[in-house]
């Protein structure tokens, strides 16, 4: 299956080299050449945690790649999408590959914008880890629907991801995200961003409902300036942090907790600082797809950063003190993404 696309892409695409080449200006007028993308992300994650019993610190180290190679067919307000995407965990079994079907429709009309279908994840944007982690390593595929509105002072994504679909033996389960970033004045910036999984368990089994998510609202302040010759960019950010979970098989009451998160960046052209802390209680809440130190009474992290503008390379070194002990983990991301056709 997975091959016939793979050569309906090349073909089109050949195909749209000659349509380019014609000089009927009537024809051109009125027909687009299909556009062929390629996108590549190469991931690593190494986490030594110390001690290696820290309940909010698994440690693990892998190795992996993403490559989505796909079609863009039509013109607005209507485009269609078609390819496919395939995920290697390096060193992994077999059925640790997995490779999907792309496709989707994109609409737009002046400020909105629509996305349904099997899209890349990566389309929602940047989401902090406290409420979704490892997009790229698990989840390069969303299957579901992306609303996107931006005007010069607001910005929304609202995005929804069918994990799980019903049968006559499993109920459904889906991912939901929400981000509302607003531009104030003079550099100052209010968001509002929660993620929400819901997962129905068996059809005919116990009741088992299980939910689980979070939202974070702050307020952001971002400089431009340079020093010495060199572009800086610094961002401040507080907020207010609140993970949520329940389980209908013993209460449908949430299970929540209150924290304050805040955040301070400092990024140059190669190399950044990046610290973070949360702070708040300490509950047995269990977030899905949230980084676990999260789930501490007192999470700190200051990273150094390596970044090479000219392949799109990030490295982080990460230093965490999780209930005041002291772990680290190393991460780097390499992207790529071209027009090849």
């Amino acid at each position: 299956m997975f091959k016939i696309i793979f050569l309906l892409l090349i073909s089109v695409s050949f195909s749209s080299l000659a349509i380019n080449k014609k000089t009927d200006v009537l024809t051109q007028q009125h027909y687009k050449a299909p556009e062929v993308y390629l996108k590549s992300t190469f991931y690593g994650d190494n986490r030594e945690r110390i001690p290696v019993d820290q309940p909010y610190a698994p440690s693990y180290t892998f190795l992996g790649m993403v490559n989505q190679l796909y079609l863009k067919a039509g013109q607005e307000p209507l485009r269609f999408h078609l390819g496919v995407s395939h995920r290697s965990h390096f060193g992994g079994a077999i059925d640790e590959e997995k490779s999907n079907l792309l496709a989707w429709f994109h609409a737009s009309i002046r400020q909105v914008s629509l996305k349904l279908g099997m899209m890349p994840f990566d389309f929602i944007g940047d989401i902090s880890p406290a409420l979704f982690e490892e997009i790229h390593f698990r989840y390069p595929v969303l299957d579901g629907m992306l609303l996107q509105y931006k005007n010069k002072r607001i910005k929304l994504n609202l995005w929804l991801d069918w994990v799980g679909r019903q049968t006559e033996f499993r109920r459904e389960a889906f991912l939901l995200g929400l981000s509302v970033k607003s531009y104030l004045f003079s550099g100052f910036e209010a968001s509002f961003d929660a993620t929400l999984y819901h997962h129905a368990g068996l059809r005919n089994g116990p009741d088992v409902l299980e939910e689980s998510g979070g939202m974070i609202a702050k307020l952001a302040y971002e400089k431009n300036t340079s020093s010495f010759d060199v572009p800086t960019k610094y961002l401040l950010s507080a907020g207010y942090y609140l993970p949520f979970a329940r389980d209908r098989k013993s209460s449908t009451d949430w299970d929540t907790s209150q924290k304050f998160i805040g955040q301070f960046q400092v990024t140059t052209k190669y190399i950044g600082l990046d610290s973070e802390i949360s702070v708040g209680d300490k509950t047995g809440i269990v977030v899905d797809f949230r980084r676990p130190a999260y789930q501490s009474q007192k999470y700190i992290r200051v990273s150094p950063v390596l970044l090479i503008p000219q392949v799109n390379l990030k490295f982080h070194w990460d230093f965490e003190v999780i209930d005041n002990k002291l772990t680290q983990m190393q991460r780097i991301l390499l992207k790529y993404q071209k027009q090849i056709f």
